[in-house]
């Protein structure tokens, strides 16, 4: 079986689960992405079904530890990068303590994770000394002991004329976060005016950057204080702003984050979310 599916593996973030039986179900073997894929819990119903023994060889289950990449996908966390996971289990599976700089409440607190979890300001987290787990919507600065995971908080608002491509649209928008210092893997959508429902660039750019495109119609746009409101935009659209106010829109503020930005045909304005959009309760102070 390994040699079969060795092929088509690409990473446990989007691999499939694979879990390899014997004949006689007697054992059943957790083989491909044990955790994001569910393959640990597949080979656990499937052994309830034969009566035969679920192999899981994941190092946290063997600890008898729940699994970080699992945690994080159920609340909206995207690691900045995989590998630094990597790190903090090994740590949780020493006995440590990880740090946790939360400051947006994303984290859960349940039994399974209050035990290993210590909740820190930014500051306490400058002198931590072991595994480090930072919720940022920022991109991070390259540390060993810091993982840095990426909340859904930031609402793109983009405005663009008629036939303006998709590349042109994306060079511009991942310009200006990077310019920011904003991690795009933190946005929670593209949003817009209604009557660009149907622009192939902006579909197009909500595709390649992996968020949801929201349309708002004028009226909903037209009552939204915004700080840079346009004459020009209200002569052609009947709003003052367009990526402004579908920014603050989506996140449901009235604070611009990045106030608008001027592209080749486009423009654009990142706003916040104040709290996280999975909700769970937030760590309790030390």
């Amino acid at each position: 079986m390994v040699r079969a599916v060795a092929p088509l593996l690409v990473s446990k973030h989007v691999d499939p689960a694979v879990v390899v039986a014997d004949q006689d179900g007697r054992f059943l073997v957790s083989l491909v992405s044990g955790h994001l894929g569910g393959a640990n819990a597949l080979a656990r119903r499937v052994a309830e079904v034969t009566g035969g023994q679920a192999v899981i060889t994941t190092a946290s289950d063997a600890t008898g530890l729940p699994a970080l990449d699992v945690l994080l996908a159920r609340h909206g966390l995207t690691p900045a990068h995989s590998a630094a996971l990597t790190g903090l289990m090994a740590a949780l599976v020493r006995g440590e303590q990880m740090g946790v700089v939360d400051p947006l409440g994303c984290m859960p607190l349940d039994d399974e994770w209050a035990a290993l979890l210590t909740p820190l300001t930014p500051e306490e987290a400058d002198a931590w000394p072991g595994a480090l787990l930072v919720v940022d919507w920022r991109t991070p600065t390259p540390d060993h002991r810091v993982a840095v995971v990426h909340p859904a908080v930031l609402a793109l608002g983009v405005g663009c004329k008629r036939g303006v491509p998709v590349t042109q649209l994306e060079s511009f928008v991942r310009e200006v976060l990077a310019r920011h210092g904003l991690a795009a893997a933190s946005l929670m959508g593209l949003a817009s005016i209604e009557a660009k429902a149907d622009e192939p660039g902006l579909l197009q750019l909500a595709e390649a950057l992996g968020v949801p495109p929201v349309f708002y119609p004028a009226s909903a746009l037209a009552e939204v204080p915004v700080p840079t409101p346009s004459a020009m935009v209200q002569a052609r659209m009947g709003v003052a702003s367009v990526a402004e106010a579908a920014a603050l829109l989506l996140a449901k503020t009235s604070t611009i984050l990045v106030p608008k930005q001027r592209g080749p045909g486009m423009t654009c304005a990142v706003a916040m979310r104040s709290a996280c959009p999975h909700p769970s309760r937030p760590l309790p102070p030390r």
